[in-house]
């Protein structure tokens, strides 16, 4: 299996070769009771790329389907949630 690593910088991971980064760097905020939807992409390493949430949670009402966050938050919430590709193949270090 793959693990994917912070580094120093919060938003790139490293799976054992190259480095791999999260966008967008920061999620936009949503509004309560309105739709929300945000694609993440990825650079670095080996498309294509699995998203997912590793780490904390996606406020309620959201979900995470491919690369994608969407649906209709129902309450105020910081997001805790660190969504994390993973490449499909690995490397030998």
């Amino acid at each position: 299996s793959i693990e994917a690593n912070e580094t120093d910088d919060g938003n790139s991971f490293i799976e054992g070769c190259p480095t791999i980064t999260v966008n967008p760097a920061t999620l936009p905020n949503g509004t309560v009771g309105s739709a929300y939807n945000q694609t993440l992409s990825a650079t670095g390493g080996t498309a294509p790329y699995s998203f997912a949430v590793t780490a904390g949670s996606l406020p309620a009402g959201l979900t995470l389907s491919g690369a994608t966050i969407s649906g209709i938050p129902t309450s105020a919430a910081s997001v805790s949630a660190k969504p994390r590709p993973s490449p499909p193949k690995t490397c030998s270090t």
